[in-house]
């Protein structure tokens, strides 16, 4: 079984890696990759089980609110998430990131606190 590979694809530092121009369509969006997986069919029957949260106080979920392939080395679906909704700022704890499959899931921590790009929050 290969191992999942989740990306913070909107950050300014992995835009800049894989020189990625930003998707109009993800403008005011935070946009999560995930690599490895074969999610199989429609990937929209997957956004529900798409979410953020946060670990710390205030507790939020956000929903994906659209998802799309990406083809590079190999497909990643990227999930993006309305910032507006997700409240995250430098002192925000843990970001949970989680896609539920059939069966199980797969998940990631970020601390955004950790996320900065010249001195800046990357997200």
């Amino acid at each position: 079984m290969s191992q999942a590979v989740i990306t913070w694809e909107s950050a300014p530092p992995v835009c800049d890696a894989l020189k990625l121009a930003a998707a109009p369509e993800f403008a005011d969006h935070y946009v999560i990759g995930v690599d490895g997986v074969a999610i199989g069919g429609k990937s929209e029957e997957y956004l529900p089980f798409a979410a953020l949260r946060s670990a710390g106080r205030p507790k939020w979920t956000v929903w994906a609110t659209s998802v799309r392939e990406v083809v590079r080395s190999s497909p990643v679906y990227q999930f993006s998430f309305l910032r507006s909704t997700a409240p995250i700022g430098p002192k925000t704890g843990e970001v949970l990131f989680i896609l539920g499959l059939r069966p199980g899931y797969v998940a990631a921590r970020f601390k955004p606190n950790q996320m900065l790009y010249h001195g800046q929050l990357a997200l």
